[in-house]
């Protein structure tokens, strides 16, 4: 078990599947957040396990998504690419697997799953078709 700490949490950092950051806003948020998405059974799915307010936590745990392979950022959204099972631009969902065949959706908005599916290659046509071999 590794435990990463930001500030007043730590979370064990490979059962880390996202992390959204939150602009500040007049009408919900007076400062950014950094909502960390954790794979734990004892959280409903979709929630975060930790909100970060302080700027420094923010930064600190964010850079960290940055240096791991495993996760690529696509604006204010980090994922770990492993752990992804769907995205849905229909449903406005991104769907990921988690341990022990739990699965999670989080809603973001349309134009960033785009980004994300636009990242995902389509299948390749094959040139031709094999023939079976009549028995």
């Amino acid at each position: 078990m590794a435990l990463m700490r930001f500030g007043n949490c730590a979370v064990e950092w490979a059962r880390v599947y996202a992390m959204q950051r939150m602009a500040a806003d007049d009408q919900t948020r007076a400062t950014e957040q950094l909502l960390v998405y954790v794979d734990d059974p004892g959280v409903p799915a979709g929630h975060p396990v930790a909100v970060l307010t302080d700027p420094a936590q923010i930064t600190a745990a964010w850079q960290q998504t940055g240096g791991d392979k495993r996760f690529v950022v696509f604006g204010p959204i980090a994922i770990d690419k492993a752990k992804i099972c769907a995205v849905d631009c229909n449903t406005s969902t991104i769907r990921f697997e988690l341990a022990q065949g739990r699965g999670v959706s989080l809603a973001l908005s349309n134009d960033l799953l785009r980004s994300i599916l636009d990242t995902i290659s389509e299948p390749k046509a094959p040139p031709h078709r094999i023939k079976s071999a009549d028995v």
